[in-house]
């Protein structure tokens, strides 16, 4: 994603602790067809490597 009037901001907190604060930034509300289990269940999939177990 780029272009003239697009900016893209990454933003990393620098540790490799993680905390209830950081995990919170992994929250996601969804709402409408993006609330169904089918979705969140591929984002889910998408997104396994970065869910702790």
């Amino acid at each position: 994603m780029s272009g003239p009037n697009i900016l893209i901001a990454l933003f990393e907190s620098g540790s490799f602790e993680e905390t209830d604060e950081h995990e919170a930034l992994n929250a996601v509300k969804a709402s409408g067809i993006l609330a169904s289990s089918d979705i969140q269940g591929a984002r889910e999939q998408k997104n396994k490597h970065q869910i702790k177990v």
